[in-house]
């Protein structure tokens, strides 16, 4: 599943997913989300008090305490709970999903706004508009906090992408083969990723909730000892336990949260070493009928490489997703806006 897929890719490179906030609330209280929106006469009389996410502190947690929704009753979906068949079913589908939702993602553009936390202050703000080149994608710099890169540079970077998108139409030429060759190999060794999930975890129902319509099946990660690795980034399965909330109709990742619970050696911990308390979220929508992609992803993690200690906390949000096809589509797409001559409007 993208989620912990996502935490992986992160954790080869030194990164990570969230721990929990909860809280008990009095009597009459009632509950919207999203936004997250909480009424409660008890606490604030006839208002009630709107939350992000993110004005919550993340603490380490049981990911079975990682619920990501507030202790409070949501409603019910209807039906009881999810045999241990029927669980190993659902995740069976979500992962066949997953596939089909990771090779539609190569004919997407999409925003990506990108923030990193140095002690809980911004160290840097940029927003990119990453783009399909029929090989992969490139990611297009087109603001640094609220300033806009200028007219020449982002010129520069959409000739870029026409260059890609025109070497991709020429499959037979030698340097284009070695590109896709390693396109592949990437995506063979992602697929095989989201296959060994189903097998390195052990899938517990907890519940089931009703949110905006959609009845979402919670379910709880915890690792299977019985499970071989069979890559260092299938042993740092090992390492992590997480909470799920799956769209049971569409058999489909909405929201996910995972835990680092135990220090993750890198090399035997001869290079590296990622700490226990490691944190990384996801939440995903609609990008076209039936295709889920990503909209928030958040992870903190900290370590040491070689002798010297990290942290990283960062954030991504991303929106307006756009089917492009494939690279003659997509050129067509460049170079319409290459030949108007204007910027980029976020």
């Amino acid at each position: 599943m993208r989620l912990l897929v996502s935490a992986f890719v992160l954790l080869a490179s030194f990164a990570i997913a969230p721990a929990r906030w909860n809280f008990a609330l009095p009597a009459g209280t009632s509950f919207s989300y999203p936004p997250l929106r909480l009424h409660s006469p008890a606490l604030c009389g006839a208002s009630g008090i709107e939350f992000r996410f993110s004005d919550f502190e993340f603490l380490p947690a049981r990911p079975s305490q990682v619920t990501g929704l507030p202790a409070v009753a949501l409603a019910e979906a209807g039906h009881g709970p999810l045999t241990q068949e029927q669980v190993r079913a659902l995740v069976a589908r979500v992962i066949r999903n997953q596939h089909r939702d990771d090779a539609a993602l190569y004919e997407f553009e999409r925003i990506e706004h990108r923030i990193s936390y140095r002690d809980s202050s911004v160290a840097s703000d940029e927003t990119y508009r990453i783009v399909p080149t029929g090989t992969g994608r490139l990611s297009l710099l087109v603001a640094r906090g609220s300033q806009p890169v200028s007219l020449a540079r982002y010129q520069k970077e959409l000739r870029l992408w026409e260059s890609a998108l025109e070497n991709a139409l020429h499959p037979s030429d030698p340097a284009q083969q070695r590109v896709v060759a390693l396109r592949q190999r990437r995506d063979r060794e992602r697929a095989q990723l989201i296959d060994a999930i189903g097998r390195a975890f052990r899938f517990t129902w907890l519940g089931e909730q009703k949110v905006n319509g959609r009845a979402l099946a919670h379910l709880a990660l915890e690792p299977n000892p019985s499970f071989q690795p069979a890559s260092r980034k299938e042993e740092m399965l090992r390492h992590v336990r997480a909470d799920v909330w799956i769209d049971e109709r569409a058999a489909q990742l909405v929201r996910g949260k995972a835990v680092i619970a135990s220090d993750v050696p890198v090399a035997g911990g001869l290079l590296a070493e990622i700490y226990a308390g490691g944190w990384f979220r996801l939440e995903q929508s609609e990008a076209a009928p039936g295709v889920l992609l990503p909209a928030s992803e958040e992870y903190s993690v900290r370590g040491r490489r070689i002798f010297f200690p990290y942290t990283e906390h960062k954030l991504t949000e991303t929106s307006g997703y756009r089917r492009l096809g494939g690279p003659a589509q997509a050129l067509e797409v460049v170079r319409k806006e290459l030949a108007s001559g204007k910027p980029f409007a976020l």
